[in-house]
């Protein structure tokens, strides 16, 4: 399957419009209505700033114009030492990329307390993540059966933190999984210099996304036998770094592309664990009851000896993008120890690898058994209830102790028939949606010939009575 055609217009372009206005729509409806961590904070104050005065100083900024927190917490800020102002500290690349949102609901939306608005940084982020989603979908156009796909993507969008992280509140995370879907699109495409362009996208969310760009371009020169492939993929993201430092000089005034950052915090951090750390580090990402991905998607448990047994007939841009984001996810917890976290509602820094193997198990998932396929809707139902309270109810972690505390059950103590209700309507849409998926017609596909060869399990992630064909 190393040999793939590239991406073919047709009807499955029709499908992924459909796709993408559907997870906009409702992303944007569900759009955070308030602020629940400083993170995302940090950048809402930052765009609404420049976009409402034109400079991004925050020193004339007052506490009566933030709207109240759930957990109140000091901003995070730092002093231009060339001017003397005061500005938000935060990943650049999301300050920007809210601005334009800002600017528009600055004017259109009345705002006579001068307060900062939190729904712009929403919608930008549920744009984001639609855009993003689309881009995965076409990377796997005429790859995998456009039924399939089209349950694939609705069990992403919906049955993962991708809809509680990416797509409700403007994070960094917004920029590394657009980079990511670019990254995808681009190398079905076989345009490597687009896919470093699309990689340094990713390091405008965070620098340290160089390094998924970095082993991505390394796995796959290997793997293709192809040292270019590398070098173009290094040309396209390698400017991303020198306009971090241009606009680090702009608004921290230091030419470090880093600058947004305490770098002592994260050296300290760093210096202090032991390998015994660092070990729990990892099982946290995982297992941890508070935000492990495996607690949160266990889903993922059920496909992954369908994608051991595809491993070698995988497209090699696909598996080295799932190298790419491991290589990200151990840098990113190197430098910030596993702690959980909180404000968020699902799992946060791991959601780049959870994307990042979407393609990986799309493609697998005509190895999917028959024992999997008849629990998997179920459980990705239950899933999609589960992320779907949350969202709806704007609930957050707010216990950091992710080893000893699950939020869910905690809700579930408090509002037992509100959580059982969210994952009975799971199951139940996850049902309706996988037999719809059945009815879709051959014209909202990929066109004639397309398909062809290609299992249609009709939703992997969600099971199908059919196997493998």
């Amino acid at each position: 399957m190393s040999d793939l055609p590239p991406d073919q217009a047709g009807g499955g372009r029709r499908m992924t419009i459909v796709l993408a206005s559907l997870v906009f729509a409702i992303f944007a409806l569900t759009a955070a209505p308030t602020i629940n961590t400083i993170d995302v904070e940090s950048v809402d104050i930052g765009a609404w700033t420049l976009a409402t005065t034109g400079h991004p100083w925050i020193d004339d900024l007052r506490d009566e114009q933030l709207p109240p927190k759930p957990a109140p917490s000091a901003l995070w800020t730092t002093t231009n030492p060339r001017n003397g102002h005061e500005v938000m500290a935060r990943s650049l690349g999301a300050v920007l990329v809210g601005v334009p949102a800002y600017a528009i609901a600055d004017r259109v939306v009345p705002n006579p307390d001068d307060r900062l608005p939190v729904r712009p940084g929403g919608v930008t982020a549920a744009l984001l993540a639609a855009v993003s989603l689309a881009l995965l979908v076409r990377s796997l156009s005429g790859l995998v059966a456009g039924r399939t796909l089209a349950c694939a993507a609705l069990a992403l969008a919906f049955a993962t933190p991708f809809w509680s992280i990416v797509g409700h509140d403007l994070w960094p995370h917004a920029l590394t999984v657009l980079g990511i879907a670019g990254m995808a699109w681009s190398s079905r495409n076989q345009r490597w210099f687009l896919c470093g362009v699309f990689g340094g996208i990713g390091v405008l969310g965070r620098l340290h996304f160089a390094f998924l760009v970095a082993v991505f371009g390394l796995v796959l020169a290997w793997r293709q036998r192809d040292p270019r492939l590398a070098l173009r993929v290094a040309a396209g993201s390698l400017p991303s770094v020198a306009i971090s430092a241009v606009l680090s000089r702009l608004f921290y005034g230091t030419w470090n592309p880093n600058g947004g950052y305490r770098m002592g915090d994260l050296s300290g951090w760093a210096g202090a664990q032991s390998a015994v750390d660092r070990l729990l580090s990892v099982l946290g990402v995982f297992v941890s009851p508070g935000v492990g991905i495996l607690v949160w998607t266990p889903a993922l448990l059920l496909v992954v000896p369908a994608v051991v047994r595809s491993w070698r007939s995988l497209p090699a841009w696909s598996t080295a993008l799932l190298a790419g984001a491991a290589a990200y996810l151990a840098v990113q917890l190197w430098l910030n120890p596993f702690g959980g976290g909180a404000g968020f509602w699902g799992y946060r820094i791991s959601i780049e690898l959870v994307v990042a193997a979407f393609p990986v198990v799309a493609l697998s998932s005509g190895r999917i058994g028959a024992g999997a396929r008849a629990v998997l809707p179920g459980l990705v139902g239950a899933q999609a209830g589960i992320i779907a309270l949350g969202v709806v109810a704007d609930l957050a972690i707010y216990d950091e102790d992710a080893w000893h505390t699950n939020v869910v059950l905690s809700a579930l103590k408090i509002a037992p028939v509100a959580v059982a209700g969210a994952v009975v309507c799971g199951v139940g849409l996850a049902y309706c949606v996988r037999g719809m998926a059945g009815q879709l017609p051959p014209s909202w596909l990929e066109r004639e010939g397309c398909d062809e060869g290609l299992p249609d399990t009709a939703g992997a992630g969600f099971g199908s009575r059919e196997g493998p064909r």
